[in-house]
């Protein structure tokens, strides 16, 4: 998923869309105003994690459900550094690449 929050109080609107085979498409009539944005980039593993104590609610309804591990390095989602402008009247592409060795050494 590719999601695109606005990077300033004067773009009103964000947006985001489905990755497909390395591609994403936001067509015009829902799409972005124009103005620069912080772009970020997820995928969540097909699986949700298990809770390490099954019986952390004793069993009462409305538990959430378990968080999912993210495939993508979290330097293109939540520590995302990736932007892009929206300009007006203009063919707005955008291609984002992304390299799992960028991720941070572990210390």
């Amino acid at each position: 998923m590719v999601t695109f929050v606005p990077a300033s109080p004067e773009v009103s609107t964000q947006g985001g869309a489905p990755i497909r085979d390395g591609k994403f498409e936001i067509p015009r009539m829902q799409g972005l105003v124009p103005g620069k944005y912080k772009v970020s980039i997820s995928s969540p593993e097909d699986k949700p994690q298990e809770l390490p104590d099954k019986n952390i609610n004793n069993g009462a309804p409305g538990m959430l459900p378990a968080p999912v591990k993210e495939v993508v390095p979290s330097i293109y989602n939540s520590g995302s550094k990736l932007e892009a402008e929206v300009r007006p009247k203009a063919t707005n592409v955008f291609d984002f690449s992304l390299a799992s060795d960028l991720a941070p050494a572990a210390k």
